[in-house]
């Protein structure tokens, strides 16, 4: 599969990827949130990303998304950006692009992920 064009990714957008199962062994399409910037995914082959899930739970590293936090495109669901679950995939298998998020939700990941890793 050829992939979209590089420079269509940025920070905040919302794309559907395969995301493998934390064993390695499986993966399941699902929404991803781009957390890699613009000069990364022009100049790189990959994207940096954090899994997005639909599951009920929060964790601590989770930021909470809905309907509102996108004013580009939508979930099915209510959901969680699982900042501690980042994954750097090929642009090739990214499938398409189905969203963006407000530039609030973008700043609260960016807090969380800084939590996350002490910086």
């Amino acid at each position: 599969m050829k992939h979209l064009n590089c420079s269509s990714f940025n920070i905040g957008d919302i794309v559907v990827v395969p995301i493998p199962f934390s064993n390695q062994t499986e993966s399941k399409l699902r929404p991803a949130l781009v957390l890699s910037n613009e000069f990364f995914n022009v100049k790189y082959p990959d994207l940096i990303l954090a899994k997005i899930t639909s599951i009920g739970h929060s964790l601590p590293y989770d930021v909470v998304l809905n309907k509102n936090d996108l004013p580009e495109g939508n979930l099915l669901k209510d959901s969680t950006i699982n900042c501690g679950f980042v994954i750097t995939v090929n642009k090739d298998i990214i499938q398409k692009k189905i969203g963006r998020i407000s530039p609030n939700k973008i700043d609260e990941v960016k807090e969380k992920i800084k939590e996350l890793f002490a910086l």
